[in-house]
């Protein structure tokens, strides 16, 4: 049951924000994108009509068409994720049943070193937060983190539930796991919640209930098709969880089946907050930062905590 007041569901919004606007980027060269954006053309989603029953639809294209199903939504919107034979794709495109298809697209993590954010909000001198050192508050709000998993051994972390959004067939849903297996998650739950325990760093919204939504692998790479999943997930929790946060994207890379989830999901009553990205340029290109629902946190070139750059 979702506890926290608009007041706490504001801070926790406003720390993240201004964490986020504190980290200095970095500026991906044109083949480093380029190697991320390979995917097999043969991904796409497959964005079903609202009457659809998406088990036994999905089971007809199969037999139908040959498609190979690694993904089902059912949440954020109804469709699956599929490998569609070259042959089949215009067939599944005029299906009276089928809304739209499009193709899947890579995404990948935004890479992130974070200076003195925390002091730079005025986070200890909250009193809603209670910054003290002894973990007498714990900052009463839920928030996703979609990511590369969360290392939920992690003493500092309050992780409450974890899932694992990049395994595919024949589960085709997030399943329970979510552990993270690159580093990037954990650092973000970090910047989030980490405990006010006295040992190590402190968060911005101490002892917030973490959700571990692994949508990145290993190498901090993944696809639209997951990112949906993820999002799937979290607008079936949209009860519990207030706020995701997605610091990953992809350049010209504008998928309607993920903006329609991002839109779902928001829709559903979760605040999505989105970094811009690394790639130094616009963030209209970015997606999903481009995405009208939700909040783009840019961020500034700070290489030595001082005023001035």
């Amino acid at each position: 049951m979702r506890q926290s007041s608009s007041f706490v569901r504001g801070l926790i919004l406003l720390a993240l924000i201004a964490v986020l606007g504190l980290i200095p980027t970095s500026t991906a060269s044109a083949s480093d994108i380029a190697a991320r954006a390979a995917i097999p053309s043969s991904r796409y989603i497959v964005v079903f009509e609202p009457t659809v029953n998406v088990d036994a639809f999905a089971s007809q294209l199969h037999w139908q068409f040959g498609l190979n199903v690694t993904l089902s939504y059912q949440h954020a919107l109804l469709g699956i994720a599929a490998e569609i034979p070259d042959w089949a794709v215009p067939f599944v495109e005029r299906h009276p049943l089928v809304k739209y298809v499009t193709k899947d697209y890579a995404i990948h993590l935004h890479d992130q070193i974070v200076p003195t954010g925390i002091q730079r909000v005025m986070a200890p001198a909250n009193p809603a937060i209670g910054i003290n050192g002894q973990d007498d508050v714990r900052v009463d709000v839920d928030v996703a983190i979609i990511d590369t998993g969360i290392d939920l051994e992690h003493p500092d972390l309050n992780v409450v539930n974890a899932v694992d959004c990049t395994q595919g067939w024949p589960q085709g849903v997030c399943v329970p796991g979510g552990d993270d297996d690159h580093f990037h998650g954990t650092h973000i739950a970090g910047i989030i919640g980490a405990l006010d325990n006295g040992e190590g760093t402190v968060g911005i919204a101490p002892g917030a209930r973490l959700w571990a939504v692994k949508a990145l692998d290993s190498a901090g790479e993944g696809s639209s098709s997951w990112l949906i999943a993820a999002l799937d997930y979290v607008t079936q929790h949209a009860d519990e969880i207030e706020v995701a946060n997605l610091s990953l994207g992809c350049v010209d890379c504008n998928n309607p089946a993920q903006d329609e989830a991002i839109a779902n999901a928001v829709a559903a009553g979760v605040t999505i907050v989105v970094s811009a990205g690394n790639e130094g340029h616009d963030a209209s290109r970015n997606s999903p930062a481009n995405h009208p629902d939700v909040i783009t946190v840019s961020a500034i070139a700070d290489f030595d905590g001082l005023p001035g750059g």
